[in-house]
């Protein structure tokens, strides 16, 4: 547990660069820089089975929001959308692993499929349309 513990503090204080720097934080990077700690201290308790696959899902999504919300855009937005993506689709496997290993119902990899698609969906929207050839 102790151990846990000094990880998820490291995780923490890496997760604050603009603390760390010294920088004037504006409070759109406080609401980052909190749901990112948030985030990182879920993510432990889901894997451990102490938190709840919505609430971590929910906190992905507001950490994209919340770094859209602090001014991102162009290419920044898009690797805030494909890292939301990124982290959908791990926490997709680990919820299918869960309800596979009977620690979880069912419904948990609806919701992760669920929760997947969103963030594709934002992901798709940002980067706009693709161009494809006719006839193919």
């Amino acid at each position: 547990m102790r151990r846990v513990l000094v990880i998820a503090a490291a995780i923490i204080i890496a997760a604050m660069p603009s603390l760390a720097l010294g920088q004037q934080v504006t409070p759109a990077q406080q609401r980052v820089d909190a749901a990112q700690r948030v985030v990182t201290m879920l993510s432990a308790q889901y894997t451990q089975g102490t938190a709840t696959f919505d609430d971590l899902a929910a906190w992905n999504k507001r950490l994209f929001e919340a770094k859209r919300d602090a001014g991102a855009t162009g290419a920044a937005l898009v690797l805030a959308a494909q890292a939301w993506v990124d982290k959908m689709k791990a926490l997709e496997q680990l919820a299918q692993q869960r309800v596979h290993a009977g620690m979880a119902n069912a419904t948990e990899t609806d919701k992760a499929l669920a929760h997947r698609l969103e963030a594709e969906m934002t992901l798709a929207k940002l980067k706009g349309p693709v161009a494809t050839t006719p006839g193919y």
